[in-house]
């Protein structure tokens, strides 16, 4: 493995350790000059871009959200 692959992959590591340790945002945000904003949003849709590639790497077409399950 070069220095360079070593490197990256260290760094790849490190950053998929630490994400867990990070707290989430605070509960109340903070008053800049006065003002506060909290927003909170809804959703019943959420896009998933997907590829598909068959065993010899090409990409598989003409298939529907009906090919798929998300679970």
């Amino acid at each position: 493995m070069s220095r360079l692959h070593a490197v990256v992959l260290a760094v790849v590591v490190g950053a998929a350790l630490a994400a867990p340790c990070q707290t989430g945002p605070a509960s109340t945000p903070k008053p800049i000059g006065g003002l506060s904003f909290l927003d909170e949003v809804e959703v019943t849709v959420v896009n998933v871009d997907v590829f598909v590639r068959d065993r010899a790497g090409r990409p598989v077409g003409g298939l529907t959200a009906s090919d798929f399950r998300v679970t």
